[in-house]
């Protein structure tokens, strides 16, 4: 999956879903949320992290061929300082 969207849209999807009844992630297309706001904003948080270092871990891969330990941490922090907390407060509770 490539994403074209940012957090705060896949918030946005996922919160309308939930005003349809409907408990599929937006990122991932499972039936894996329950209703639980904060769950659910956190399942959303955590699948796309995942899906971003999924791709950043690619791109490194494809362009220096291997993947030291030391450089896996540097990636996952560059990653997860993208995300604050208050832009799920902000989509799931306005």
């Amino acid at each position: 999956m490539r994403f074209t969207l940012a957090l705060n849209d896949y918030y946005e999807q996922g919160a309308k879903n939930l005003l349809e009844n409907k408990f599929i992630c937006p990122v991932c297309y499972e039936e894996v949320l329950d209703g639980d706001l904060d769950h659910d904003a956190i399942h959303i948080k955590r699948c796309y992290m995942l899906q971003r270092i999924e791709i950043e871990l690619e791109k490194y891969i494809k362009e220096h061929g291997e993947f030291p330990k030391s450089v896996r941490n540097d990636i996952i922090s560059k990653i997860t300082n993208q995300f604050k907390p208050e832009r799920v407060d902000y989509i799931f509770l306005s």
